[in-house]
């Protein structure tokens, strides 16, 4: 087994046929079971012991990235969401205040008209502003509000703009996108689907690498079809619906 530590290791000998087989085999900690559905983890390796091995190295590396985002999820703690996200969220915040997050009047718009519909929409969303800011201390000098979390920033942008623009998809997004697709099909077990999330972190890294020179973006034809012929070899049968979610600019540009 060389200078490899297989603290999961376990091989079981077969008295009727004569012969062994091996299997990866971990407690998971009480903390995590709710969240794993189970109180064990057990992965056939095969019959050799050599491949077996070789096999218990990917598996082991599989399974720590696994009880690390349970470990995550036990503390409360949550993984960046995108610019797309975030945009969708302050749009249902505004909802949730009864207002239309698309309409505000320009100030042409408001001259010599004081009760029709955008002049409301105007009143309401101000009103929130000044709501929002009363929140917060003042800075004695500039009397602008001080500490104003990222969340109400948002809120207030977007209050204050005519027309807000969605964020453009990023990989991540087509990431995100293609697994709430697959779950919705096949509502998989909670390690069935950590692996998946797995699987396509690893595939939105591949689809970052082979889509970037030199550091910078490059969205010719020829780097897309490379990126989906690596997956196709890298992860068979996840490439073809990951990359269908990716934005239309990553194959039309160039």
């Amino acid at each position: 087994m060389g200078s490899v530590t297989v603290d999961y290791w376990q091989e079981r000998k077969s008295k009727k046929l004569g012969s062994s087989s091996y299997r990866y085999r971990r407690v998971v900690e009480r903390e995590l079971r709710p969240i794993l559905d189970k109180g064990e983890i057990t992965i056939p390796l095969g019959n050799a012991k050599g491949d077996a091995l070789v096999k218990y190295r990917q598996v082991h590396r599989e399974v720590e990235q696994t009880l690390a985002a349970a470990w995550d999820e036990v503390r409360g703690i949550n993984r960046p969401k995108t610019a797309r996200e975030l945009f969708q969220e302050t749009v249902e915040r505004i909802k949730a205040l009864g207002l239309n997050p698309y309409r505000q009047p320009t100030d042409d718009d408001r001259e010599g008209v004081e009760d029709d519909q955008e002049t409301r929409d105007w009143i309401e969303h101000s009103a929130v502003v000044e709501g929002i800011a009363a929140k917060y201390p003042t800075d004695p000098e500039t009397d602008y509000p001080m500490g104003v979390s990222a969340e109400d920033t948002r809120l207030v942008r977007m209050l204050n703009t005519a027309r807000p623009r969605t964020p453009a998809p990023t990989i991540e997004d087509a990431k995100k996108l293609y697994l709430k697709d697959r779950f919705a099909l096949n509502d998989p077990k909670p390690l069935e689907r950590r692996k998946d999330e797995q699987r396509a972190e690893r595939a939105v890294g591949y689809i970052a690498k082979a889509l970037t020179r030199s550091g910078q973006p490059s969205w010719r034809p020829q780097s897309y079809c490379r990126t989906r012929q690596a997956l196709e070899r890298l992860l068979p049968g996840m490439a073809e619906e990951i990359a269908a979610k990716l934005p239309l600019r990553f194959v039309e540009a160039g």
